[in-house]
């Protein structure tokens, strides 16, 4: 498709538990609420548009011409088709963060949002929030492919309801596996990446998208949006939940490695 010259978009895929709140506060007053995706008359409307790929592209051609900041739980490729079918310039940037330490986050976030009804052992052996949420997420994301996003709207669905999911067994589904080969796919994009960040050097991602994209200099104050709604402390994690965590992220301890060997080579 040809392109015109004018203003750029920008696809912020925001991963989960990596500044993705932190990223939005700081541009609330950048970008008018018009021209920003998601916009919705609930919360709940809002989150599902937000997880949704096939919502964003049936959005009218005139409201996707409005767009000029798109931040959502998305897989890359949603990001990539967007760039690939825009008419307009498309800079995708993202945040990649150390991947135990994202399900570690995830975890207690999920468990606050219950307020802890449910102990982290009953929500890492729940086959969708375990397998799909807790476990390679980030190498997931960076490698679904379109043929997969009906399996990735499913599973998002089911956190916007995250209680009654917990609470109706037949609620449970066997979810795909993240393989080596999915590993393989999100490190070869990579490169492909306008402006790719590591959440432990969020300042030299930020002055990045500054120079980039044209974001404001300066930033917000680190937003942690579930310890925020949420003042209850959370209780401490077994060891044990510990160590299978990060069992259970190792493909995504490797893809952050990679990340941050392509950062120190550019």
């Amino acid at each position: 498709m040809k392109r015109y010259a004018g203003p750029q978009v920008v696809f912020h895929v925001h991963l989960m538990k990596t500044a993705g709140s932190t990223v939005n506060d700081s541009l609330m007053d950048f970008y008018r609420p018009v021209s920003r995706y998601v916009q919705a008359e609930t919360m709940m409307e809002a989150a599902h548009m937000k997880a949704s790929p096939q919502l964003l592209f049936n959005l009218p051609a005139k409201r996707r011409d409005q767009l000029r900041y798109i931040s959502a739980h998305m897989p890359l490729s949603a990001a990539f088709r967007y760039r690939d079918e825009s008419a307009r310039p498309v800079s995708i940037t993202l945040l990649l963060r150390d991947g135990f330490e994202r399900a570690v986050s995830h975890l207690v976030h999920l468990a606050r949002q219950l307020d802890f009804a449910f102990s982290y052992r009953e929500l890492m052996d729940d086959p969708v929030l375990g397998e799909y949420f807790l476990s390679n997420h980030q190498t997931r994301a960076l490698a679904t492919c379109e043929s997969a996003w009906s399996e990735w709207q499913r599973c998002f669905d089911r956190i916007l309801f995250l209680k009654l999911h917990l609470e109706t067994p037949t609620a449970n589904f066997t979810v795909s596996a993240v393989t080596e080969s999915d590993l393989a796919r999100a490190i070869s994009d990579l490169p492909k990446l306008d402006v790719l960040g590591l959440q432990s050097e969020f300042e030299n991602w930020w002055r990045r998208c500054h120079a980039r994209v044209g974001w404001p200099l300066a930033h917000s104050a680190p937003t942690n949006v579930g310890s925020r709604k949420h003042k209850r402390a959370a209780p401490q994690i077994p060891g044990s939940v510990l160590d299978e965590l990060r069992e259970r992220n190792r493909l995504d301890a490797r893809l952050y490695a990679a990340a941050g060997e392509l950062l120190s080579a550019r």
